[in-house]
């Protein structure tokens, strides 16, 4: 299942959505966001990104008039503060899962993430430290020691029953030789 991450404009609960556009708030509306990068970044108190600038480009089509918006640190403070009303709609990246559309209404994804593989970040590390690593972790050791015996057990048995076969088992005291003439 792809995650949907959107702009959620949390439908907007005042006049703007109703179908008198052109009949403006009592008050400018209260907007909620948090900042996730490249949606919302906080660049010293100044908001950019795709969330603000589609926002920003809302407000001027629907011609109502907005507060700055609100940085909330996590998606379940944003969602609670449009739904206690503390703010009038929210928008940000936000995953529409079942749950939340119980609780909100949400506007259309605009942005669809597909799958999306994450690491562990190790810190500043470069490619050869990185396959060293793997080469040498515990995992890759025990596997080479489980190959090295798979070898050479059977190099020794095949060893050992070529030397008998041959007669030169050893009893002489000497190192026999191999051979394989017939």
């Amino acid at each position: 299942m792809s995650a949907r991450v959107l702009v959620v404009a949390v439908v907007l609960l005042s006049a703007a959505t109703s179908p008198a556009v052109s009949q403006a708030p009592d008050r400018p509306l209260r907007v909620a966001t948090r900042a996730i990068a490249p949606f919302v970044e906080d660049n010293n108190g100044s908001l950019t990104g795709f969330s603000i600038e589609l926002w920003d480009a809302l407000k001027t089509e629907l011609r109502v008039p907005a507060d700055k918006p609100t940085v909330y640190p996590s998606v379940p403070e944003l969602l609670n503060a449009v739904k206690t009303g503390k703010a009038d709609l929210g928008i940000a990246a936000v995953s529409i899962t079942s749950e939340r559309e119980k609780m909100l209404d949400f506007s259309v994804p605009m942005f669809d993430s597909g799958l999306q593989i994450l690491i562990r970040s190790k810190g500043g590390g470069n490619a050869a430290g990185s396959l060293f690593s793997i080469l040498f972790s515990s995992s890759m050791l025990q596997l080479l020691g489980v190959i090295v015996l798979l070898v050479l057990i059977p190099a020794h048995l095949v060893c050992c029953f070529l030397l008998e076969t041959n007669g030169n088992g050893g009893s002489s005291g000497r190192a026999g030789r191999l051979s394989f003439s017939s």
